[in-house]
């Protein structure tokens, strides 16, 4: 019989009861691969691994089975069960070949009735297993997550590059055709540009959202009028030649902010994108402010088909899109990045007439907070 005593849970408790615990053991050989118990059956005892390995796994809501935990010799196991009078909750399989003696579960609970010494070791070894298994559990479901994300991120890059890629592939067939008009090359490179182009802003995106949550490392007072005015100049090319007219609300607030101009430009230009995607077939947005006491609020509007009710609580999580027919599904989680970095907030929702309205706001500097408070 194995020696009891030399075991960390039994160690303290009389040779008579020992003496119990060792009468009432069975011998199990369990072959390699074989399931000892499965998660959810009743209890049979406690199990006691005298030569071998065990496999503690657990089933994942994707029915996979997890090992949680590799237990070897003199280490005991099916021990909860015991105590909080529940089905199994993981299963034991053998790892290899093993030999392990069985506690039946009767004469173990006969035993913790009249043996406070071994109610408390199983406590304790019930308490610094679930701490490890805890511990496990997380950095499993960390990793696993992780994994996920890889995954939704490759999946999203191949899915997304395969149409600026097959554009720019087509367009230099026809370009360097021997047969092509000087209309179709110069047709062609513009395609080709432009593609690239849609290419450098997906792989834009994908940098900054790996960049993590620093800070922007240098803020300067810049005039936002100015900044709006620029951008627009920039983008007014594109809204028109997708039949959206772009128009203000009202005046710019007349304002330096603390900002980083290249970051905030991005902001705007994937909400003013999002807005053009919305519509493919044209319409209108509207760009309103509003100035508060502490802060300046921008609004984007569109009278686009608006924010389907199923995405709006996890329109701003990576990977989610709002009408976009192309990209990497990382623009307003982005966006929400670039406003949080500058300390503030943004938001969606939907218009009462229909189309979609984003707005996020900026901190006024300090010594703003008392020189510009109108509305």
């Amino acid at each position: 019989m194995h020696n009891l005593s030399s075991i960390d849970l039994f160690k303290d408790m009389p040779d008579e009861e020992l003496d119990t615990l060792e009468r009432a053991a069975e011998s199990k050989s369990i072959p390699a691969g074989k399931l000892i118990f499965t998660q959810g059956e009743p209890c049979d005892g406690l199990y006691l691994i005298k030569k071998g390995k065990v496999l503690i796994q657990v089933e994942t809501e994707q029915k996979d089975q997890l090992t949680i935990k590799t237990l070897g010799p003199d280490e005991v196991f099916g021990e909860m069960a015991l105590v909080d009078l529940e089905p199994r909750s993981a299963s034991a399989i053998a790892d290899t070949n093993l030999e392990a003696l069985l506690f039946p579960r009767k004469s173990v609970e006969a035993l913790l009735s009249r043996s406070p010494r071994l109610a408390i070791a199983i406590t304790k070894q019930i308490s610094l297993r679930m701490r490890e298994f805890n511990h496990q559990y997380i950095n499993q479901v960390l990793k696993t997550e992780r994994l996920s994300l890889v995954s939704k991120l490759a999946a999203s890059i191949v899915h997304d590059f395969k149409n600026p890629l097959g554009i720019i592939g087509v367009a230099t067939d026809i370009s360097n055709a021997d047969a092509a008009t000087p209309e179709q090359r110069a047709l062609s490179a513009k395609r080709i540009h432009e593609q690239i182009e849609r290419l450098t802003g997906m792989v834009n995106e994908l940098l900054e959202f790996t960049r993590g949550s620093k800070e922007p490392s240098i803020l300067s007072k810049i005039h936002y009028p100015s900044l709006i005015e620029n951008l627009l100049k920039t983008i007014g090319t594109e809204i028109r030649n997708n039949s959206i007219s772009l128009c203000l609300k009202n005046p710019t607030p007349d304002v330096d902010l603390l900002m980083h101009p290249r970051r905030i430009q991005h902001l705007l230009q994937n909400l003013i994108s999002n807005a053009v995607d919305a519509m493919p077939g044209g319409g209108e947005i509207t760009i309103g402010f509003e100035l508060l006491p502490r802060e300046v609020v921008t609004y984007i509007e569109d009278n686009g088909d608006g924010i389907s009710n199923e995405i709006l609580d996890h329109l701003f999580e990576p990977f989610a899109t709002y009408g976009k027919s192309h990209g990497t599904g990382l623009g307003l989680s982005i966006c929400k990045k670039i406003v949080e970095d500058h300390h503030g907030w943004i938001n969606a929702k939907n218009r009462p007439d229909g189309g979609a309205v984003f707005a996020f706001g900026l901190p006024l500097p300090k010594s703003e907070d008392s020189d510009k408070h109108t509305g």
